[in-house]
């Protein structure tokens, strides 16, 4: 202490914390508090919110173009990931490296497939700001990555 006033800690430069006011009370300049304070000073400064809001929004976009995209995909993609959990629910653990590769080969025609007939549909995307190299690898990995999960759950499940 000097004189007889609460010092804030030395990472306070470094946040929002350097807008706490000198505090008198111990208990009012915890780090609780400041954390707490801090995050309603953070939440209320412009440039901060201006920043997370133009993230959200680009953000937000993005995802809304991908699922325009994977919306011509997602039929098949489901029906082929219900057959392999259907697989998987009835013969566990023994069947999954051959459901793994069937799921990895279907990916790929259906890559292919929608890659021919959907050609020109492609400019529209990369007008909006979206390559094909992006949409497919979301498209793809948001597939592959529900796949994996519903294995997981069903191999909890299925016990």
């Amino acid at each position: 202490m000097v004189s007889g006033k609460l010092r804030l800690p030395d990472f306070a430069e470094s946040t929002f914390l350097h807008r706490l006011p000198e505090l008198n009370t111990p208990a009012m300049c915890s780090l609780p508090f400041c954390l707490i304070y801090s995050i309603l000073v953070a939440s209320l400064d412009n440039t901060m919110l201006n920043h997370l809001s133009k993230f959200f929004h680009g953000f937000f976009k993005e995802i809304s173009i991908v699922w325009i995209f994977y919306r011509n995909c997602i039929l098949l993609s489901l029906i082929i990931t219900a057959i392999c959990l259907r697989a998987f629910w009835l013969y566990h653990f023994k069947i999954f490296f051959a459901i793994f590769w069937f799921k990895i080969v279907t990916l790929a025609i259906t890559y292919y497939f929608i890659d021919v007939y959907k050609r020109n549909e492609y400019y529209y995307y990369q007008n909006l700001g979206i390559s094909k190299t992006k949409l497919w690898t979301i498209t793809l990995g948001f597939d592959f990555t529900l796949f994996i999960s519903l294995i997981i759950l069903v191999s909890k499940f299925n016990a």
